[in-house]
């Protein structure tokens, strides 16, 4: 049995997905298949960003009081109570997919079983992602994130085309992100009983 931090890889993957790690990869629903595509946050970038934001601070110190904030406790204890918050800041990206299902941060839709498919400038003025199901789930995620990872893309774009060709509803951004949608567009077809 592998432990719970040994990344586990697979032979058949032989793109350059991240490694399988139980703690970090989320799951899907209970029943649903495996993920079969993930994406977590890369500490890398957390020590970049905490270690620019220091390097910032200090040089602003340093331009807005010269050297004689140094021995000033009060400066330090911002300087890295700031520079830990900017570390926490790029943590937050955890996705995985599996077959019909997409699970951002914990929180999972059913992406063959969408209702609402919106596209909009979010935060930073960077294209969003939101996605809502009929089971009342709603997830949101910068779109660069999702299709950074093309097997991600691959399994959560047919599900929303899937779900924009039954019926789901659409924003006019996501009208133009998803033109082939729109031509295809038909009556809502049930499920088959499982």
């Amino acid at each position: 049995m592998a432990d719970d931090d040994e990344p586990v890889t697979s032979s058949s993957t032989p793109d350059s997905q991240q490694p399988y790690h139980r703690k970090r990869v989320l799951p899907g629903p209970q029943g649903a298949g495996p993920p079969l595509a993930w994406e977590y946050g890369d500490r890398r970038w957390q020590w970049g960003f905490g270690g620019g934001t220091f390097v910032l601070c200090v040089i602003i110190a340093i331009l807005a009081h010269g050297f004689g904030w140094i021995g000033n406790w009060g400066v330090w204890v911002g300087v890295v109570a700031v520079s830990g918050l900017a570390f926490l800041v790029p943590r937050g990206h955890r996705m995985s997919a599996g077959t019909d299902w997409l699970n951002i941060r914990g929180t999972i839709v059913r992406t063959y079983e969408l209702t609402e498919v919106n596209y909009r400038m979010g935060s930073y003025g960077t294209p969003s992602l939101e996605l809502k199901d009929r089971h009342g789930a709603k997830v949101e995620e910068d779109f660069s994130k999702i299709t950074s990872n093309q097997k991600l893309w691959d399994l959560v774009g047919k599900g929303i085309e899937h779900s924009l060709a039954n019926g789901a509803a659409m924003n006019k951004r996501a009208q133009r992100e998803f033109p082939g949608a729109i031509r295809t567009r038909r009556k809502p077809q049930p499920r088959p009983p499982t």
